[in-house]
């Protein structure tokens, strides 16, 4: 799957909803920064590193949210390659 996520000519995109800001619109700036730059690591297949809890706590719901689109966006993209 790591190889496939940095194929960046099948899907080079991800989906924030705006309702999930609700979540985190009190982290500070630089806390905020480090959420949306892991976010992007994590959709571009790249380590994400350690993470404190708090960080670790809110990104678990946006990568549930990733894995979910990912799945789903795999499931249509063979759906695809047999329809031609």
């Amino acid at each position: 799957m790591e190889d496939e996520r940095n194929d960046l000519s099948e899907k080079d995109n991800i989906l924030i909803n705006l309702g999930d800001y609700q979540a985190v619109r009190n982290f500070s700036n630089e806390d905020a920064g480090k959420l949306f730059h892991t976010i992007c690591r994590y959709g571009l297949g790249e380590e994400i590193g350690d993470l404190g809890d708090k960080l670790q706590v809110a990104f678990n719901f946006f990568k549930n949210r990733l894995d979910k689109n990912r799945k789903n966006w795999e499931k249509t993209r063979i759906e695809r390659k047999k329809a031609g």
